[in-house]
């Protein structure tokens, strides 16, 4: 056993693990958190040094034992002599779990850019495990369903195949950037509140999202068909640059941000949420008019589809607007305070909305930004006075007739 209280953090570690300690003889657990820095390299042998920080009590199994090691350093790969690390070490290192152990749940594991080389075997006793960007040997996931973990972070490992059943208690899961990484989305646990899989290679339907998700990102993917009913409490969606078709589902109370871009989405939008506050849904098939924009909106892209009738009134918060190529015809009010960007390519807009346009985003106090009305059946503007004053704050406009 080694004990080594109240150690002063140092150092960047990259991987670090926590323990449930065993009941103290006043009850309950304490935890229990090791942190790995590496700190030496021997060259004959090509065995690597950690230096460990460890809060509380860690019993290591296997060989060597701990008894043959100091107490403030443990070798991970059989190693029972630690040299003295150099001023200086910029080596490549190599964590393996193959010989570190414990009789007691382990609470945390986390080693990302570590170049782990495997996946614990002993899932059963883990509850939270990160191993982003590492280079495992087996680039499959393993089975997961009978786990114990809760946290799952197993994102850009050059991981294959597909994702196998997972946990009845996962809350938190990423896999993103295994390119891959294929077939269907599994049944997601009801508890799961994160996931993150953009730019996989999956394919097939969306099933019924779990109750408590807050968080949903698949971006880049090939998922098809009709986007399920929106959980309660979501506050972050993308779906963007699959294949999904169907009516956009109506938006969560809580939800901020809304990213649905290239897909074939068709129908009208739904009302948004007076949360919302970043929508694109840029190159779909949506028709109808332009929804109430609300309060807080910040971000709204909805170009390259076929939307009709006026611009609403927009919002003073709102900063970006695309409504590029769509079949609007007028803009009627103001809003525009802080907008640094107004982009409505190939519309409709008469020579009144295009002056007022100008109007409003010359009034406001943005610098360098970028309005652009042209294309399409535009209004040639008269407001030059407008466009000068824009062009003097450093706006790049461009405006139909060449002016």
């Amino acid at each position: 056993m080694f004990t080594k209280p109240n150690i002063e953090a140092g150092g960047c570690p990259n991987v670090s693990v926590e323990f449930y300690a065993p009941p103290t003889d006043k009850g309950g657990c304490n935890n229990i958190s090791v942190v790995f820095e590496p700190i030496g390299k021997n060259d004959d042998c090509g065995l690597i040094f950690w230096k460990t920080e460890i809060h509380g009590t860690v019993e290591i199994e296997g060989e060597p034992k701990p008894e043959y090691m100091p107490d403030d350093k443990i070798c991970i790969d059989n190693v029972s002599h630690p040299i003295t690390p150099p001023n200086t070490f910029e080596e490549d290192f190599e964590f393996s779990f193959k010989t570190f152990r414990t009789r007691d749940k382990i609470k945390l594991i986390r080693a990302e850019n570590a170049h782990i080389s495997e996946i614990p075997t002993r899932l059963d006793i883990i509850e939270s495990l990160y191993l982003y960007g590492n280079d495992f040997d087996d680039k499959t996931i393993p089975p997961l369903r009978d786990s114990s973990l809760t946290h799952l972070d197993l994102g850009q490992n050059e991981l294959v195949g597909g994702i196998p059943s997972l946990p009845v208690n996962l809350i938190h899961l990423v896999l993103k950037y295994n390119h891959y990484l294929g077939g269907s989305i599994p049944i997601l646990p009801m508890p799961l509140e994160h996931i993150n899989i953009e730019q996989c290679a999956l394919i097939g339907g969306l099933h019924n999202f779990p109750p408590l998700l807050k968080h949903i990102n698949m971006k880049y993917n090939n998922l098809t068909g009709n986007i399920s009913t929106l959980p309660t409490p979501l506050e972050y969606l993308d779906l963007s640059h699959n294949e999904l078709d169907g009516n956009i589902p109506t938006f969560a109370d809580n939800l901020e941000y809304v990213d649905l871009r290239f897909n074939a989405l068709t129908g009208s939008i739904s009302i948004f949420p007076q949360s919302i506050k970043y929508v694109d849904l840029t190159d779909n098939e949506l028709t109808g008019q332009i929804p109430t924009i609300p309060l807080n909106l910040e971000y709204l892209k909805i170009g390259q589809n076929q939307l009709t009738g006026q611009i609403p009134t927009l919002p003073d918060s709102l900063t970006h607007l695309n409504v590029t190529n769509n079949q609007l015809t007028a803009f009627t009010d103001s809003g525009l305070s802080s907008c640094a960007a107004f982009y409505a390519v190939g519309n409709q807009l008469d020579v009144q909305s295009v002056d007022l346009i100008l109007q409003k985003l010359s009034e406001n106090s943005a610098t360098d930004g970028e309005c652009v009305l042209y294309g399409g059946d535009m209004g040639i503007p008269t407001n030059t006075a407008a466009i000068d004053t824009l062009r003097g704050r450093g706006w790049n406009v461009m405006v139909e007739g060449g002016y």
